[in-house]
């Protein structure tokens, strides 16, 4: 994976918001769905990288997620997010987060193809 970012001392390990993908190059706390998505980024107190999927399967996206993100900052109090990375397919999609999110967040576009494929695993979901 060539996508890393400098992150604040003491950030969080990643979270990554994908419904089947596990990146095997670092560690992470991976979320599956939009709901279980917001209460986290919600209780969490200081996020470094936090990886964006837009599809989550069944309808569920997390564009609710980046409206909370969108909204939180507008008002004033943005989440503690070092990084957002907006890693999906959908072109779409890619554009919807990235232009709600950027205005706010310091954010990324890693499209599949821009990291090692090798080091994504599909087959297994994990939490």
């Amino acid at each position: 994976m060539t996508i890393r970012h400098d992150l604040r001392p003491g950030s969080t390990a990643p979270i990554v918001v994908d419904d089947l993908r596990v990146f095997g190059v670092f560690d992470a706390t991976y979320l599956r769905t939009g709901r279980e998505t917001v209460a986290t980024v919600h209780a969490s107190t200081d996020i470094g990288e936090l990886w964006l999927d837009h599809d989550l399967g069944g309808g569920d996206t997390t564009r609710p997620l980046a409206l909370v993100l969108a909204e939180a900052a507008f008002n004033g109090d943005p989440l503690p997010i070092d990084v957002i990375v907006v890693h999906t397919a959908n072109p779409v999609g890619r554009d919807w987060l990235t232009s709600t999110l950027s205005r706010w967040y310091p954010t990324s576009i890693a499209v599949p193809g821009d990291f090692d494929e090798s080091v994504i695993d599909t087959t297994t979901p994990s939490r």
